[in-house]
């Protein structure tokens, strides 16, 4: 992905993780207006691989999981 247009994955990574965390930043603040305490980890990679693995290492009961362009944060 983004190969095709001379992006360097390093590049991509950096841009996709700076995007996550304004969206993070932004709930968090969200999150705790409400007094609703919450973590975050933002991962890069093949979605299910990645989402499993993390799950398995945390050992979390709930993971959220967001798409941009398909709700309001």
């Amino acid at each position: 992905p983004g190969y095709e247009l001379g992006v360097e994955r390093d590049q991509m990574e950096n841009f996709q993780h700076g995007i996550s965390q304004q969206i993070i930043n932004r709930t968090g603040e969200l999150l705790t207006a409400e007094g609703v305490q919450f973590s975050s980890i933002t991962e890069i990679g093949h979605p299910a691989r990645t989402v499993a693995e993390v799950a398995e290492k945390g050992g979390f009961d709930l993971i959220v999981v967001g798409s941009s362009g398909h709700g309001q944060t």
